[in-house]
């Protein structure tokens, strides 16, 4: 009887002990520590095909061997394989800044800072940067009286909402942008479907905006 209690204690005993035991711990890639660590980073001056880039190494800035940023439109965490910039070296770099030029407008780029040592290479997070577009004019009017006033409406490819009133029509000839009694619109370049609408009668005027141009577009209701 007294073997099988000892029996009993020591299955306890083992059960206690396995319960107990510590979890392994992680261990951190040792060379993390080593390496320069990115922070601040964000794009300024953006136009219809540049802008400015900023990053900072907050920390393991001592013998950078490379530097600068790199940058895709396809792929959404770019590495130094795709588009990059190496900067000039300096001791103890911190703050630093590019340019990216010759981008196309109406786009969108992701772009990381990089800087690499003797150990490995850092990253800093992904920035968007989505260039302008190009721009042109586009004039609406009307070449006879048709009795009412007429409101011209839509959007244009951003989401942009655009709303003018026709209070002239035109006896000859057709109008520059900006002239009196016609709408116009400075818009981005694309291909457009806005709604023409009167008292009595509406329609879709179809059009295409071009950079650096002005449209002229006549509306027949």
């Amino acid at each position: 009887m007294k073997n099988k209690i000892k029996f009993i204690i020591l299955i306890l005993f083992g059960l206690l002990i396995n319960c107990t035991e510590k979890e392994p711990e992680i261990v951190e890639n040792m060379f993390l520590k080593d390496i320069p660590q990115i922070s601040v980073f964000d794009a300024t001056n953006i136009t219809k095909n540049s802008a400015k880039v900023i990053a900072q190494i907050v920390s393991n800035n001592e013998n950078i061997l490379s530097y600068g940023f790199c940058w895709s439109k396809y792929d959404t965490v770019p590495t130094i394989n795709d588009s990059k910039i190496e900067l000039d070296l300096k001791e103890n770099i911190t703050n630093f800044e590019y340019d990216l030029q010759n981008l196309d407008s109406s786009s969108i780029y992701f772009t990381r800072a990089f800087a690499q040592n003797e150990k490995d290479i850092s990253y800093s997070k992904t920035i968007k940067v989505e260039t302008l577009p190009y721009v042109g004019e586009v004039v609406f009017y009307l070449s006879s009286n048709v009795g009412s006033y007429v409101v011209i409406s839509g959007t244009d490819n951003t989401g942009k909402s655009y709303s003018g009133t026709i209070t002239k029509y035109l006896t000859s000839g057709t109008p520059e942008c900006g002239r009196d009694g016609c709408v116009t619109f400075s818009m981005p370049e694309g291909d457009y479907e806005f709604w023409a609408n009167s008292s009595f009668s509406y329609t879709f005027v179809q059009f295409t905006v071009i950079k650096n141009q002005c449209t002229k577009v006549w509306v027949l209701l």
